[in-house]
C-alpha cells in the first residue's frame, strides 16, 4: 500500500513537471519572442512577491523587447501577452471589444463580490453590459452638473481646513481623500460629511475600500495571474466591513427618503427608483448585495482612484511654480468667487486639463490594462485563443520616449489643443478606452478641478523639504499606483 501511495505521489510530481515544462515553452513553440518563466513565479517574479508594483514588472519586459508589437510572458501556471503596440491596443480594445469585453481581473463571486458584480470586475457581456446600463445614467453631464455644488461646498470645507494650518506641512494624501469623501457622499448619496472637523465622519479613512495591503496584493495578483489561488485562499480586495456599511447606507438612505418624502438627483435616488420601477413591472428589485455594489463603485472611482490622480497632481503643482502661477491667472480670468462656478467655466480652464492630464501621464492610478480572450480572433499576425489573457502596460507607454519626448519631465503643453492631435488616442490610457472605459474618469476630473480652483484661489503651495525629490512608487501596492512616503505641501495664503 505505502508503495502504491509513493508510486501515484511520483507519478503527480512528474505529470506536473511535464505539464510546467510544456506550459513555459508554448511560445516558443508558436514561434512568438517570449520573456522567459520558471517555476513557481514565471516570468513574474518581483512583483509575486511584492518586491515592485506589476506596472513596473511589465515596464521592463516592454522595455526590453522594443520592436516588438507584441511580447509573450509566463505566470505561475499559465501563458499571457504583452501588447506593446498602439495600434493593435485599438483593435483589443475597440474594434474587437466583442472578443474581449472581460477583464483579465477574475474576482470570485463568492469570495470577493463587491468587486465580481462591480462594472470593473464583473465577467461576461451580458452581466457587464447590465451592471454599466445600471450606472451610466446616474453620470451624465447633466447629473454631473448639478454634483458641482456638492463639490463646491466640500471644497470650501477643504480651504477653511488649510486656513487652520497656514505654514504647516500637510500631508495631501490624507487631506485630498477626505475632500473627496465628503465630496461624493454628498454628491452621490446625499450625506453629510465633515472629514476635516467632525470627530467621527462617516467615510473618511483611507484604506475603507480595501483590506489590508497584503491581502489585497495577494488578491489582486491571483485575480490578474493565479485566479485558482485566490479562490482556494479566498483572498478579497474590497473589505467586508464596507460591504456592511453599503448596505447599511442604502438601506437607511432608502427608508429615509421614503418617509419623508424625499427626492434628490443624485446615485441613491436613481438606484431607489430603479428598484421602484422594478417592483412596479413585477421584477425583482436589486439585492442588498448588489445596491452596496453600485454605490462602493461610484466611491471608489471617485475617492480611492481619485485621490490616487490627486497625489501626481498636488506633487507636481507643488513643485513647479510657474506651471502653478499661470495656472492661477488662467483660473482668475474665468472666475473670481468660488460660488460662481459651474462646469461650462471648469471645462473652459484648458491649461487646468493639460496639468491633469499630464500629471496623469506620469502617475495614473493603475499602471496596466488587462482583457481576456473571449473570442478567438486574429489581429494581424497573430492568433489570440480565447482564454489568453492580454495585457496593456499603460505607465511603460506613457513613459515612451518615442511617444513623449523627455518622459520624465511634468510638461503640460504636451496636451494643448495644438500638441494634443499629435498624440495617438491609444497611448494615453489613464481611464482606459473603449467601451470597458472607466466609468467614473468624468466625475474624478471634475472633482479635482474644483479643489485645485477652490485652493488656488486662495493660497499658495510649495512642496515641504519632507517630501520627495522624485515621484516613487509605493511597493506595497502592487496593483494601484500609490506615491512613495507622504506628499507634504505648505500652503500660503495670496
Amino acid at each position: 500500500m505505502l508503495l502504491e501511495i509513493i508510486t501515484f505521489i511520483l507519478s503527480l510530481i512528474v505529470v506536473f513537471s511535464l505539464y510546467v515544462r510544456n506550459k513555459y515553452n508554448y511560445w516558443k513553440s508558436r514561434g512568438i519572442v517570449s520573456v522567459p518563466g520558471k517555476f513557481p513565479f514565471g516570468s513574474l517574479k518581483p512583483c509575486l512577491l511584492l518586491q515592485q508594483n506589476v506596472s513596473d514588472t511589465l515596464a521592463e519586459m516592454y522595455r526590453k523587447y522594443e520592436g516588438k508589437k507584441y511580447v509573450g510572458f509566463y505566470g505561475p501556471l499559465d501563458a499571457f501577452l504583452l501588447i506593446r503596440d498602439p495600434e493593435m491596443i485599438r483593435i483589443i480594445l475597440s474594434k474587437e471589444f466583442t472578443s474581449f469585453h472581460d477583464q483579465a481581473f477574475t474576482s470570485s463571486r463568492s469570495v470577493d463580490p463587491l468587486l465580481a458584480y462591480n462594472p470593473f470586475g464583473c465577467r461576461g457581456y451580458d452581466v457587464w453590459k447590465n451592471a454599466r446600463g445600471v450606472l451610466s445614467p446616474a453620470l451624465t453631464i447633466s447629473k454631473l452638473k448639478l454634483m458641482v455644488n456638492d463639490f463646491v461646498n466640500a471644497a470650501e470645507n477643504l480651504n477653511k481646513y488649510i486656513g487652520t494650518k497656514i505654514g504647516e506641512p500637510l500631508e495631501m494624501k490624507a487631506v485630498t481623500s477626505k475632500y473627496l469623501a465628503d465630496a461624493v457622499v454628498s454628491a452621490a448619496y446625499g450625506v453629510e460629511s465633515d472629514s476635516f472637523f467632525s470627530s467621527s465622519p462617516p467615510f473618511h479613512t483611507k484604506g475603507d475600500l480595501f483590506v489590508d495591503n497584503n491581502e489585497a496584493n495577494y488578491a489582486a495578483m491571483s485575480a490578474l495571474f493565479m485566479p485558482i489561488v485566490g479562490k482556494l485562499f479566498r483572498w478579497r480586495t474590497l473589505s467586508k466591513s464596507l460591504e456592511s456599511k453599503f448596505i447599511d447606507l442604502s438601506n437607511t438612505g432608502s427608508e429615509h427618503r421614503k418617509k419623508n418624502k424625499i427626492s434628490r438627483p443624485d446615485v441613491l435616488q436613481h438606484l431607489i427608483n430603479l428598484n421602484d420601477k422594478a417592483i412596479q413591472e413585477n421584477r425583482k428589485p436589486f439585492s442588498e448585495l448588489l445596491m452596496a455594489v453600485y454605490t462602493v463603485a461610484i466611491y471608489g472611482d471617485g475617492v480611492d482612484t481619485t485621490g490616487l490622480m490627486g497625489e501626481g497632481v498636488f506633487y507636481f503643482l507643488a513643485k513647479e511654480s510657474e506651471v502653478q502661477e499661470k495656472l492661477r491667472q488662467e483660473i482668475l480670468n474665468v472666475v473670481q468667487d468660488l460660488k460662481d462656478l459651474d462646469l461650462d467655466k471648469l471645462n473652459s480652464i484648458e491649461y487646468l486639463d493639460m496639468i491633469i492630464s499630464e500629471a496623469l501621464r506620469l502617475h495614473s492610478p493603475i499602471g496596466i490594462l488587462g482583457r481576456t480572450c473571449t473570442k478567438t480572433v486574429k489581429i494581424d499576425d497573430l492568433m489570440i485563443y480565447e482564454g489568453t489573457k492580454v495585457f496593456i502596460p499603460i505607465y511603460a507607454i506613457h513613459m515612451d520616449e518615442k511617444y513623449y519626448p523627455e518622459p520624465e519631465k511634468f510638461i503640460p503643453e504636451r496636451f494643448s489643443k495644438e500638441n494634443r492631435n499629435d498624440i495617438h488616442k491609444f497611448t494615453f490610457l489613464p481611464f482606459g478606452e473603449g467601451p470597458r472605459m472607466c466609468m467614473g474618469f468624468r466625475m474624478a476630473q471634475i472633482e479635482m478641478k474644483v479643489a485645485l480652483v477652490a485652493i488656488l484661489l486662495k493660497y499658495r503651495m510649495r512642496l515641504a523639504k519632507s517630501a520627495p525629490n522624485h515621484l516613487e512608487k509605493d511597493t506595497s501596492s502592487i496593483f494601484l499606483t500609490t506615491a512613495k512616503g507622504n506628499i507634504d505641501v505648505i500652503f500660503t495664503p495670496l
